[in-house]
């Protein structure tokens, strides 16, 4: 199948298929076990939107955050996040609209796990929305990747924003002032970041040529999930049928084995390596 002397470029796209399937599989199965927290997560929403009437605000108030920042942050933020979405990879605004409803829900989740295990699962929650996109909008490959993108983003960001407010409580920090802070630094980050990001990859090529196995299997699960499996070599579609039976054998045997979790690799270095 493939040439001789066949370099990383060439053999990464047949080797992918397999570690992908290893990792998505083994993310979402994973992601399921945690159905505790994901219930405690949704369980807390009715008293996160629970917006009183007007009043003298406690001590303890007026140093957090106030509800109406959060409300206000989230238009904003659709907003411009939709039409980011739509002029730069011509993703509908209904598809946005649907991915941040749906990060919005997995961030939750995402924080909850990050405070009990201190571990962000990231991947599972960017993965869960391509499985959620894969079925409402078949064929858009690229509206897939993007949504994964949006749901990762958020995600992470949330995680490391609770992260950051457990250091400045241990700190005596001031809720309302660390909001602030980060909200300034957004915007100086946000010019830094694309400028460096433009400088370092002014167009395709320059990009293709980092070969990022990370971004190499997102692009493939989309692709996946996008077209559908007819359009696969049928070599690749046993590699996913074999990676994901490993991403599954690869979480439960730990689960319910303890004991052998010390002499298995983890299905998330395995699949990317």
């Amino acid at each position: 199948m493939l040439p001789a002397g066949a370099g990383y470029r060439e053999s990464v796209s047949w080797t992918l298929w397999g570690g992908t399937a290893c990792m998505v599989v083994a993310s979402i199965v994973a992601f399921l076990f945690q159905w505790k927290s994901i219930v405690r997560s949704f369980s807390s929403l009715g008293a996160m939107f629970s917006l009183s009437k007007k009043r003298k605000l406690t001590d303890v108030e007026k140093i957090e955050t106030p509800m109406s920042w959060f409300l206000t942050g989230q238009l904003i933020s659709l907003g411009a996040l939709g039409y980011l979405a739509h002029t730069s990879f011509n993703v509908p605004y209904w598809m946005s609209c649907i991915a941040v409803v749906i990060s919005f829900f997995l961030a939750l989740v995402v924080c909850r796990i990050t405070g009990e295990a201190n571990i962000t699962p990231t991947g599972a929650m960017g993965k869960v929305t391509q499985l959620i996109f894969g079925g409402i909008a078949p064929g858009h490959v690229t509206a897939n990747l993007m949504a994964a993108n949006i749901t990762s983003g958020a995600s992470s960001s949330s995680a490391d924003l609770l992260v950051d407010l457990k250091v400045g409580y241990l700190l005596g920090a001031n809720p309302r002032k660390q909001f602030i802070a980060q909200f300034s630094g957004i915007f100086l980050g946000t010019l830094v970041s694309v400028l460096a990001f433009r400088s370092m990859v002014p167009d395709a090529n320059a990009l293709q040529a980092f070969n990022a196995p990370g971004a190499r299997t997102w692009a493939a699960t989309a692709e996946a999930l996008g077209m559908g499996f007819s359009h696969l070599h049928s070599i690749k579609v046993l590699s996913i049928i074999a990676g994901g039976i490993l991403g599954l054998i690869l979480v439960l045997i730990p689960r319910y084995i303890p004991r052998t979790g010390k002499w298995l690799p983890t299905p998330i270095g395995f699949g990317l390596a």
